[in-house]
């Protein structure tokens, strides 16, 4: 290893005390995963990861309002177009 390089602390980051439910979940998921991988994570990785689940479940949060919001299509009714 060179001499000259960071010293970061290894292992998981701790889960943030600020990520929303959704996020949280995101977090259990991802993190032990990647720590399955030895030396991958450290400590200084906490924010990244934090930052990616907040963006992610507020991405899954975005969806679910776009799909609440649409309403159905209905057929053209003539009608409709006498009262223009």
């Amino acid at each position: 290893m060179n001499k000259s390089e960071p010293d970061f602390i290894p292992g998981a980051p701790e889960t943030p005390y600020y990520l929303t439910p959704e996020a949280r979940e995101e977090w259990d998921r991802i993190v032990p995963e990647l720590a399955k991988v030895p030396g991958l994570l450290k400590h200084v990785h906490g924010t990244a990861l934090a930052s990616y689940c907040m963006a992610f479940a507020r991405w899954i949060e975005a969806e679910e309002l776009k799909e609440s919001a649409r309403t159905p299509m209905r057929p053209l009714d003539p009608s409709d177009l006498s009262n223009a």
